[in-house]
């Protein structure tokens, strides 16, 4: 179980890298490790990647690279769209821009954030690899060259399937949700595609959209509306599939895994139709909800999903306040 330990008011948005940041409507920008620490002022938007914090004065302007663990910054000169678009890959940063009035999207250096080259913005990355990066394109993926420019191999769906939800790269393995056909006749989908190959290793019908990779072991985990499921990527086998509950309500993307569990945000209604707003763990190990505890909202008061962080559990509700818990 968890208790409160304090709450933050005013909060807009919540990123997790090797700090939880956090940015209030104010603008101001804060960095936490065991209390929070003021790194910025006056931030239009930001994002992170391990120990730097990427963000903006305002849109279209320049780029400021900020070490959270020394807050040295490196400013890049440019018209960026952090907002818009933004990856750290694992040699380049690519980040939407403007140039002569068009969409480009920038590719920096990842050390010194020199501008390495532009490109016309019709493929952006999301997913990093030694040689390359996976962009999603109109008819479904492309495996393209670090500068963009070449393209190893591109997988279309079939005509109606689209991406959705959460892609993930493993061991050579990138698996891709997708949708099909519109509601209510809509049926989701499940690939494993090889990643140097492109060629289809494995699909299946009646998959969740969002999952959590354990990365040690290979094991997606999703949890909606009571069903549990863990999924093996290598073969794309459902190796757990079992109801834990039936009267929680939980979203597939509310979820994220911390510290041997998947933590969830969802609730359950009162007889009198109030939504009462509640989060909980299941171990990973027993494959069993562990605990579930009220938030600390009024009832109607939703949230967002849990980020869990050095044993604290970090969750912004919709009312902008973010509560800080930690293990009793």
């Amino acid at each position: 179980m968890f208790k409160k330990s304090y709450q933050i008011r005013d909060v807009e948005t919540v990123l997790s890298a090797d700090s939880i940041v956090y940015k209030i409507k104010n603008g101001e920008l804060y960095s936490v490790n065991n209390k929070p620490i003021k790194v910025s002022e006056h931030v239009f938007s930001y994002s992170t990647k391990n120990g730097d914090v990427f963000f903006q004065k305002e849109n279209l302007s320049n780029l400021i690279r900020m070490s959270l663990t020394h807050l040295s910054t490196i400013n890049v000169e440019g018209t960026f769209s952090l907002r818009g678009a933004f990856f750290v890959g694992n040699k380049q940063i690519y980040i939407l821009g403007k140039s002569e009035g068009k969409k480009v999207v920038y590719v920096l250096d990842i050390n010194s954030l020199k501008i390495h080259s532009k490109i016309d913005y019709d493929c952006f990355p999301f997913i990093s690899t030694s040689k390359g990066c996976i962009c999603k394109i109109k008819s479904g993926l492309q495996y393209v060259d670090t500068s963009l420019q070449q393209a190893f191999w591109s997988y279309s769906f079939p005509e109606g399937e689209k991406v959705a939800g959460n892609i993930f790269l493993y061991e050579g393995v990138l698996v891709v949700p997708s949708m099909g056909e519109q509601a209510p006749d809509s049926k989701d989908y499940l690939y494993g595609i090889n990643v140097e190959s492109g060629e289809l290793l494995w699909k299946r019908d009646g998959s969740f959209q969002y999952y959590q990779l354990v990365k040690s072991s290979g094991l997606l985990y999703g949890f909606a509306h009571g069903l549990y499921e863990v999924t093996d990527i290598e073969s794309g086998e459902k190796l757990v599939n079992k109801k834990l509950t039936d009267d929680l309500w939980v979203s597939q993307h509310m979820n994220s895994i911390g510290d041997g569990g998947l933590y969830f945000v969802g609730g359950t209604h009162t007889n009198m139709g109030m939504f009462i707003s509640k989060f909980g763990k299941i171990n990973t190990e027993t494959h069993e909800i562990e605990f579930i505890q009220k938030l600390d909202v009024a009832e109607g008061i939703k949230a967002d999903p849990p980020i869990y962080h050095k044993g604290k559990l970090y969750i912004k509700d919709s009312l902008d306040t973010l509560h800080v818990y930690e293990r009793e």
